[in-house]
C-alpha cells in the first residue's frame, strides 16, 4: 500500500486511486468530493513554484473536478519529469496511480506543520431599484444574522467572509458587464484558498441578476450553498408555455445555464399575471401593467424557475393590491426568510 506523506493520508479516496484503476479520478470518474479540494491544492502547490511567465493562475478550490482541473493536471502530467504517460504512453486528464503519488510531494508533509488554508465564505446579494450602487456589507446580510458565524471564526481567523452586493435596474444583457465583474471578483477573493459556503439572492431585478450570477458561478465549478430569489424579473416571452398561454398562468421560466446548488428558494406572486397580450407568432400572452423607476411599463411577469424550490406567495398579497405594490409585499414580507436561511447556513460551517 502507498504510503502518502502529505493530508492525502487522511483521504480513501486518494488512497484508492494508488492503488486501484476503478478509483482514478477526472471529469467522469469520481468528480466531486473532499479528495478533488487536495488535488486542487497540490496542483496549485506545484504551479506557484512555476515560472511566473507561464502565467498559471491558481485554481479555485472547489471540491468539483472541472475542465479547467483537467487542463492542469495535463500540464503537470506533461511537465513532470519524466512526463506521466499512461498505458498508450500518451498523456492524460486523469489522477491515476502514478500522478496522485506525484501529487502527493507537491504538499508539505504533515509532521511540517503546514499554514493552515483559511475557508473563504461569500454572500452576494442584488437589490432591484430606480438606480445603482455597491450594497454595504449590512445592507448584502445584517451581522445579527451571523452571530455564531462571527463568534466561532473571527478570532479564530480560520475563515473569511465577503459580503458585496449591488442594486440594480437592468437584466440580462445589460447587466452582463455586473455579472462578469462579480464572477472575477469572487475567483479573486477565493484565489488560492479553500472555497466555503457561497450564497447569492436578490429581488426583482436583482432576482434575476442573482440567477446569472449563480449560473455563470456554477459554470465555472464553484459550489453553491444558497440561491434565493424573490420575484425575479422575467419577460412573459421567457415561460416555458410559449407560443400561447390560454388562461391566467402560473408560468414556468427557463434558465439557459443550469444553477448547481445545495439549497435554494423561490418566493413569487402571480397577482400581476393579468394582462393578456398579443404578440405576433406567439399568440397571447400575459403580462404586467408593472413600472420601472421612470415610469415605463416593464411588462414583468413571475412564477416557477426549476430547479429552484417554488414559494408561492400569491395568497399573502393583500385584497385589491396594485402589480407593484403585491411584487413590493412578496419582497418585504420574504427578505428576512432569505437572510435566516443564510445565516443559517453560516452558522454552522
Amino acid at each position: 500500500m502507498v504510503a502518502f506523506r502529505s493530508r492525502f493520508q487522511n483521504d480513501n479516496q486518494l488512497k484508492a486511486a494508488a492503488e486501484s484503476d476503478p478509483a482514478h479520478v477526472g471529469e467522469i470518474f469520481n468528480p466531486v468530493g473532499n479528495h478533488v479540494r487536495l488535488i486542487k491544492e497540490a496542483l496549485n502547490a506545484w504551479a506557484e513554484k512555476q515560472d511566473p511567465a507561464l502565467g498559471l493562475k491558481p485554481l479555485p478550490v472547489t471540491n468539483v473536478f472541472d475542465k479547467a482541473t483537467g487542463d492542469r493536471v495535463a500540464l503537470y502530467k506533461s511537465m513532470h519529469e519524466p512526463p506521466i504517460l499512461n498505458f498508450q504512453n500518451k498523456i492524460d486528464r486523469i489522477v491515476g496511480k502514478k500522478t496522485v503519488v506525484a501529487l502527493d510531494l507537491e504538499l508539505p508533509a504533515v509532521d511540517e506543520k503546514p499554514e493552515v488554508l483559511q475557508i473563504v465564505d461569500v454572500v452576494v446579494r442584488y437589490q432591484g431599484a430606480a438606480s445603482t450602487r455597491p450594497l454595504l456589507e449590512n445592507d448584502v446580510l445584517p451581522t445579527r444574522f451571523i452571530k455564531v458565524y462571527l463568534e466561532k471564526h473571527l478570532l479564530a481567523n480560520d475563515r473569511a467572509l465577503h459580503r458585496f452586493g449591488s442594486l440594480t435596474n437592468t437584466v440580462r444583457d445589460k447587466s452582463a458587464a455586473l455579472i462578469a465583474d462579480h464572477v472575477r471578483k469572487v475567483e479573486d477573493i477565493t484565489k488560492g484558498k479553500s472555497v466555503g459556503k457561497i450564497c447569492i439572492w436578490g429581488s426583482s431585478s436583482g432576482g434575476r441578476n442573482a440567477l446569472d450570477l449563480a449560473a455563470a458561478l456554477s459554470r465555472k465549478g464553484f459550489p453553491l450553498a444558497y440561491v434565493g430569489v424573490l420575484d425575479a424579473f422575467f419577460s412573459a416571452d421567457e415561460t416555458r408555455d410559449v407560443p400561447t398561454l390560454t388562461t391566467k398562468p402560473t408560468p414556468s421560466f427557463r434558465l439557459h445555464t443550469s444553477i448547481q446548488t445545495n439549497e435554494s428558494d423561490n418566493f413569487f406572486q402571480t397577482v400581476g399575471n393579468h394582462k393578456k397580450i398579443t404578440r405576433q407568432g406567439a399568440g397571447f400572452l400575459f403580462t404586467s401593467d408593472m413600472k420601472d423607476g421612470n415610469g415605463n411599463k416593464t411588462e414583468e411577469i413571475h412564477g416557477s424557475i426549476p430547479p429552484l424550490r417554488d414559494r408561492d406567495t400569491t395568497r399573502q398579497i393583500s385584497s385589491g393590491a396594485s402589480d407593484d405594490d403585491a411584487h413590493s409585499e412578496v419582497i418585504n414580507q420574504n427578505s428576512d426568510a432569505v437572510r435566516s436561511t443564510i445565516g443559517r447556513i453560516l452558522n454552522e460551517a
